[in-house]
């Protein structure tokens, strides 16, 4: 059962309110964005846009990162040999107004979910920091997230958690255990795949395919 809307809405407004005053202390940085550090966001990247690039049957896609910070993800996709349109989406005005700004475009939308139609979601740590302690709440609000995105995808979406043992929210960041995770999302679509990458131990990365 999806969450209601003011209750969406609630979530919402604290994770914009967080990550404002994150950003005032750090600025626009890894670190202002809730990352360790900018070599561990490029890591996850790079896994992430593999898992994409494996499922493309030609050169080019139109992407859609949602939770899109800064833009980042656009930096490092010009290093690739796929030809990437890119539309970057973030619930934070103040994170969208820099965004488009830094890259002389109008690349960046207020938005939890794609505007247009894309052949890929990619959803790179967006939902680690949780601003609820009730664990199941936030799954909720992830599944109906990730549904409204998979409606906007021709081809899929590629997301990260935070793995643990057993799932649970500790200092305000989720994880999320291999099983749990799978099970809620087989239930809500056809077609699951999940990975592990060496040089990312802690997380686990999933492709929800058409």
């Amino acid at each position: 059962m999806g969450l209601s809307t003011v209750f969406r809405q609630l979530i919402n407004h604290f994770l914009v309110k967080v990550y404002k005053r994150n950003i005032l202390k750090f600025g626009f940085t890894p670190l202002g964005v809730f990352w360790n550090s900018k070599e561990s966001q490029y890591s996850r990247f790079r896994f992430l846009i593999s898992l994409i690039e494996n499922q493309l049957d030609k050169n080019q896609c139109n992407i859609a990162d949602i939770g899109c910070g800064y833009g980042e993800l656009l930096i490092f996709l010009k290093t690739r040999s796929v030809l990437y349109n890119y539309h970057g989406y973030d619930i934070n005005p103040e994170i969208i107004s820099y965004s488009n700004k830094r890259f002389q475009g109008k690349l960046f939308y207020v938005s939890e979910f794609p505007i247009k139609k894309c052949d890929f979601c990619v959803i790179s740590g967006t939902y680690n920091y949780a601003v609820i302690d009730n664990i199941k709440l936030w799954e909720r609000y992830i599944i109906q997230n990730l549904t409204e995105c998979f409606k906007m995808c021709q081809i899929g979406i590629a997301i990260n958690f935070q793995i643990s043992n057993s799932k649970k929210i500790k200092n305000k960041i989720f994880y999320t255990d291999v099983a749990s995770m799978k099970n809620q999302l087989d239930k809500s679509f056809k077609n699951v795949k999940y990975f592990f990458d060496k040089n990312t131990p802690n997380d686990i990365y999933f492709l929800i395919l058409k």
